[in-house]
């Protein structure tokens, strides 16, 4: 028993610093804490913490009886892949076995696979207290991230419905202020030489005559396809292959942020049309790496202030 005390006293304290870079990020409030807690927390020493015995470039896991080692982690070291059958209820279930990042782990041996109490521990941990999230994004001031359900009376102006300790609505005059804005002096509004040489009349192009990096729409009912579109856009825009007969002026990587989709289905629809344009392994692997997918359904969240 003295033993296992030492042993998880002495993970807390490699721990320890870790939780505080993350609560220093948290205190931003720019970051949900699942994003902070995958970013802060080495997954190797996550692993190590919970039973994970690492032998070579791989690991063996605690749930594993067969004793060989069957978890590895992806070149960026930010996702394991498990082929153990004993794993299987933990993260996401890929073609080959489970893959999940630091969080699942967190999730499954600390919270018993339960998300949202892992979510509220987590906030907790790095200081974001639950009697201070609002429901709602506020329109006045910073995003802040919260993961608790909207109630039946769902305002439709959108505004938040602050709460404060017990659930209980909080006041009016409670609401902090929306941050001061600094107006800035006539000689910071000045144009400078190079920005009068420099301003472009149009955004940059990402394809000629049809996308731009700028805000665009594309909208129709849903199950017309949209979602595949946009993948099939996206494969072009990453391997600079002409589309629609358009040339594709900058090349790049290509995020797609879901809240409706999860991420395992949108990898499989990317599969299948990369499938059917016939690419190369070489260009698979452009594709994997350049298709960044962001899953945050079930998550109360917002991008931007309206």
């Amino acid at each position: 028993m003295e033993k296992i005390a030492a042993a998880e006293k002495a993970a807390r304290k490699r721990r320890e610093p870790a939780r505080l870079r993350a609560t220093q990020r948290m205190q931003t409030g720019c970051s949900s804490p699942i994003d902070v807690y995958n970013s802060e927390f080495n997954l190797e020493m996550v692993l190590d913490g919970y039973g994970y015995v690492h032998e070579g470039n791989r690991w063996l896991s605690p749930n594993s009886s067969s004793g060989s080692p069957g978890v590895s982690l992806t070149a960026d070291g930010r996702k394991w892949l498990s082929s153990h059958d004993s794993d299987s209820g933990i993260g996401t279930p890929t073609a080959s076995g489970t893959m999940g990042d630091a969080f699942d782990l967190f999730i499954h041996y600390e919270h018993h696979g339960d998300r949202g109490a892992a979510i509220r521990a987590a906030s907790d941990q790095f200081g974001l207290k639950q009697g201070s999230r609002p429901h709602f994004i506020r329109s006045d001031g910073p995003i802040p991230w919260s993961d608790a359900p909207p109630p039946s009376d769902y305002p439709e102006n959108m505004q938040e419905v602050d709460q404060g300790p017990g659930g209980v609505a909080a006041e009016p005059g409670d609401r902090p202020e929306a941050p001061k804005i600094i107006v800035p002096s006539a000689a910071d509004l000045a144009i400078s030489i190079a920005e009068w040489e420099t301003a472009r009349l149009t955004p940059k192009c990402i394809v000629e005559n049809f996308l731009y990096a700028d805000v665009a729409l594309l909208s129709a009912p849903g199950g017309t396809g949209k979602t595949t579109l946009a993948l099939y856009e996206a494969i072009h825009i990453i391997l600079g292959r002409r589309l629609y007969g358009l040339t594709v002026k900058n090349p790049g990587w290509c995020l797609f942020i879901t809240a409706e989709d999860p991420r395992g289905i949108l990898v499989a629809r990317l599969r299948e049309v990369a499938k059917g344009m016939g690419l190369s392994n070489e260009e698979i692997a452009q594709v994997r790496n350049g298709v960044l997918f962001w899953d945050v359904s079930g998550e109360y969240m917002s991008l931007t202030n309206i």
